[in-house]
């Protein structure tokens, strides 16, 4: 799904599988672009560990959800929350705005 999306320049229709609550704003599109970015040299994943090489889109998943290939359920890292302390240390070491509109309705 990612992969045709990506090749034939179309957006996700993406599949809802969790629910975040109604104040929330998460957009996967944000991420990907940030992390496909080839201009910002270095960036850092969720646990911190340094992202060299701009990776390809259907890479990024693995940033913050491990190993998606051999998943059957995509969740967050193993040992790993997708919680707003996660997301505020992720913003904080990659110097992304962490003002509270950012992600919050």
């Amino acid at each position: 799904k990612v992969r045709t999306a990506f090749e034939t320049d179309t957006p996700i229709d993406w599949e809802r599988v969790n629910r975040l609550p109604d104040h929330v704003r998460f957009i996967h599109e944000a991420h990907i672009r940030y992390f496909t970015d080839e201009t910002i040299p270095v960036k850092y994943g969720i646990n911190g560990e340094e992202i060299i090489e701009s990776p390809d889109v259907a890479q990024t998943c693995t940033i913050c959800h491990g190993d998606v290939g051999n998943k059957t359920v995509v969740q967050p890292k193993t040992g790993q929350s997708l919680k707003m302390g996660t997301c505020v240390d992720c913003h904080r070491v990659n110097n992304i705005p962490t003002d509270c509109t950012v992600c919050h309705k």
